[in-house]
């Protein structure tokens, strides 16, 4: 089962980065977002929030969202 990855900017605008099968990819498919925009994330959170997983990256407003 395919699950959407999106990436959530500061003014709350989400855009889809990929589909992915599980929570390693969606941890790969990170990595590479952040590494092409040479963001280096010191540590990750997450949580869950009604049908997604938020992924907290070490940004204070951009966050990461893996919906079921």
């Amino acid at each position: 089962m395919s699950r959407m990855l999106t990436f959530v900017d500061s003014c709350e605008n989400e855009r889809l980065i990929g589909t992915v099968e599980n929570e390693s990819e969606a941890m790969r498919c990170i990595s590479e977002f952040l590494k092409e925009r040479n963001y280096k994330s010191y540590y990750t959170r997450k949580w869950r929030s009604g049908d997604h997983i938020i992924y907290d990256v070490g940004s204070w407003s951009e966050f990461f969202r893996l919906y079921d």
